[in-house]
């Protein structure tokens, strides 16, 4: 019984740490995707919703074509823009 309970607790633990939001690696794929078209201060001066970082995002990986922006750096540029500048 505590070896499935250690097993368990290994388990969660491993998942948790892996689904943690890492700021610094966001903030680099933000910097480095979204600073090819536009200065990072027009992001910066404004303040949206979860919703509204994300449609913002996608329109600008539109624009692109996807080429600039992948599908996983949606989800974390959205993530960390509502994180530094959500409302």
């Amino acid at each position: 019984m505590k070896m499935i309970l250690f097993i368990f607790i290994c388990f969660y633990t491993s998942l948790t740490f892996a689904n943690t939001f890492n700021e610094n690696s966001a903030k680099a794929i933000f910097e480095s995707r979204c600073s090819i078209c536009h200065p990072l201060e027009w992001s910066l001066e404004r303040r949206k919703t979860k919703k509204g970082w994300k449609e913002t995002v996608e329109r600008m990986r539109k624009k692109t074509a996807g080429n600039v922006i992948s599908d996983e750096d949606v989800v974390i540029i959205t993530e960390y823009l509502y994180k530094i500048r959500g409302k």
